[in-house]
């Protein structure tokens, strides 16, 4: 059931400066100070919370509002028909009783009441747990229906939905290391994310058991290890992706990797060069010597 619309106000603006206007002075001036301010404060509450802010000039009226002054109805309506001639108060065609400098102070109230009744009138509202445009369209219940058949109804059709289309849930992602792969039983392998063949090495870095065993032969395990939380913090920082993780790593992760150990990757290749030259030169010697290189020291 809608609101009931409100035309009347709970209050309106009562300025200090209300007892200097020139025609409320000249009221006090007329009546008394106490009675003229008292009567023309009762009159702007009065109006406030009529119906449309107006009431009916008329005997029974005015004895009820002198009642409210505690004074002879007589004196309230001579005050009444002051306050026409000097225009604080207005009579329309219908014979009811108005205040222009009210009505303009609570304008902006019924302004807000009707954007506010506007928009609730195109604000979507739920339906049978679904959103309408207008509750306006929605069919009544008949007398022979009844409203728990519905709510069995919807619960049937939901459970059959259930049967149909079962809920699927995410396998949890099982993060580890290369070396224990293999150990691990084939429960907590399943739950291992594949991409291809690719096995998820860190958070966000996927590599082949092949190309992280490649990685270990040339840096050592634990080389490899920071290989991958290199690019794998690189990754999680930037939001980078890469359509290969291990091509990235080749492309200049293991250069960053050898900046660290070795300060420059150049002086580490030239470094790696010459040590396989000297080697190469052992092996060389001892084959003249007859022996069969550096495995048999």
């Amino acid at each position: 059931m809608g609101r009931i619309e409100k035309n009347n106000c709970d209050y309106f603006p009562h300025l200090v400066t209300m007892r200097n206007h020139r025609k409320v002075k000249a009221l006090r001036n007329k009546f008394g100070q106490v009675l003229g301010y008292a009567f023309w404060s009762m009159v702007l509450e009065y109006l406030t919370e009529q119906d449309g802010n107006e009431f009916e000039y008329s005997e029974d009226e005015i004895e009820m509002f002198a009642a409210e002054l505690s004074i002879e109805p007589e004196k309230a309506k001579a005050m009444i028909e002051y306050c026409l001639n000097r225009e604080l108060l207005f009579l329309n065609s219908e014979n009811f009783i108005y205040s222009n400098s009210l009505n303009a102070y609570l304008s902006p109230v019924y302004d807000k009441r009707m954007r506010a009744r506007k928009a609730s009138e195109t604000r979507e509202r739920r339906e049978n747990g679904r959103f309408c445009h207008s509750n306006s369209n929605t069919p009544g219940i008949s007398v022979t229906e009844k409203p728990q058949s519905k709510v069995k109804e919807s619960k049937e059709k939901e459970s059959k939905v259930d049967e149909i289309i079962p809920e699927k849930s995410e396998p949890e992602i099982l993060i580890v290391d290369a070396e224990v792969i293999e150990e691990l039983p084939a429960s907590e392998n399943r739950n291992i994310k594949p991409k291809g063949k690719k096995i998820l090495f860190a958070e966000s870095v996927l590599l082949s058991e092949e190309e992280y065993r490649s990685l270990v032969a040339t840096n050592g395990e634990p080389g490899a290890k920071r290989i991958i939380e290199i690019l794998d913090n690189y990754k999680g920082s930037s939001g980078k992706k890469y359509k290969s993780d291990y091509k990235a790593i080749l492309s200049w992760v293991i250069d960053r990797y050898n900046k660290e150990n070795y300060g420059n990757p150049k002086q580490y290749s030239s470094l790696a060069g010459k040590a396989q030259t000297a080697d190469n030169l052992i092996n060389s010697m001892f084959r003249k010597e007859g022996h069969n290189g550096a495995d048999d020291c």
